[in-house]
């Protein structure tokens, strides 16, 4: 995960997914980058205060944690587009 010139599925993690995932379909340059724009279940809405909202509840197992853990070693990090 520390490649900064590889780039991996937002989903590769276990994070809460939506029930099936949606690609964005994406220009030749993009695609070359290895962005991959996916819908996901945040719903951010502008000009409007949250203070928290819980997006799902899961139970993560040993090797889900392990796989958490590695990515934060290795300084994984995503970028989110509105």
């Amino acid at each position: 995960f520390a490649n900064p010139n590889e780039v991996y599925n937002y989903y590769k993690l276990p994070y809460c997914a939506p029930q099936e995932l949606e690609y964005r379909r994406e220009d030749l340059g993009a695609l070359m980058k290895g962005d991959r724009a996916t819908k996901t279940l945040y719903q951010i809405r502008f000009l409007e205060d949250v203070t928290a909202r819980t997006l799902c509840k899961a139970t993560l197992s040993r090797d889900d944690t392990a796989r958490f853990k590695a990515a934060i070693l290795d300084d994984y990090y995503f970028e989110l587009m509105l």
